[in-house]
């Protein structure tokens, strides 16, 4: 279930510097992403994450690293653990994965020589992740995205492996909740399927973020008291 928002940024409450550092943060963030993602995506992920200042971060689906590298660089203390899939090099038909067409030694490439210490790397498919032992070995995480594969199926489960790996009081956050036409699964389940009442942004861009915690959900339901 989403509640659609113009800008996080004022749904989260934060002050005119964090505000700015956002914008100018995706705006990097988004030059890097060569139109892969939008910037204000960019800008919803970074209301999240200087509201919250996840220290331990999850995400599924690396591409060039361009998103790990942006939280790293917005959060001097985080660390960033990414999963990417590789697709077989022979493939009969196409992958739903955000890296379906890259090589091992493109994933990740674009995070930065100075955020690798805080950075690592894991090859292969999240939906066979041992969530226990990724919890025990790496987590558990302040902050997972999920923005890896785009089918139904794939989404749903790996909302299950964020619940799973999640830490006390953390955050999940999704891409692509109005997405373009060959990741239309991603928004159905978002707004049909998920349980969790998420706050996401407006849908008149490609792309669109979704996010959900504990205090996300109060403020969703404080809102809908106020308005009834």
């Amino acid at each position: 279930m989403l509640t659609r928002f113009t800008h996080l940024t004022f749904f989260l409450d934060l002050s005119e510097e964090m505000i700015a550092l956002a914008e100018a943060a995706a705006k990097r963030a988004a030059e890097r992403a060569e139109g892969m993602t939008h910037h204000r995506d960019y800008e919803a992920l970074a209301a999240v994450a200087l509201c919250f200042q996840p220290r331990r971060i999850f995400e599924i689906g690396t591409y060039r690293g361009v998103t790990s590298d942006f939280f790293l660089s917005l959060l001097p203390e985080s660390r960033v653990v990414s999963i990417a899939y590789e697709n077989p090099r022979l493939r009969i038909f196409g992958g739903h994965s955000n890296n379906s067409e890259l090589g091992r030694t493109e994933i990740g490439s674009m995070v930065s020589p100075e955020n690798r210490p805080r950075f690592t790397q894991l090859y292969g498919n999240s939906h066979k992740l041992d969530s226990k032992s990724l919890r025990r070995e790496c987590g558990p995480f302040d902050l997972v995205f999920v923005d890896g594969d785009h089918s139904r199926t794939g989404v749903a489960a790996d909302t299950v492996l964020a619940q799973e790996v999640l830490a006390s009081g953390g955050t999940i956050c999704w891409h692509d909740a109005n997405p373009k036409p060959a990741y239309l699964e991603v928004r159905h389940f978002l707004e049909k399927e998920l349980s969790l009442p998420a706050a996401a942004t407006a849908d008149d861009f490609v792309g669109g973020v979704a996010c959900w915690n504990s205090e996300i959900e109060r403020r969703l339901a404080q809102n809908r008291s106020a308005v009834a």
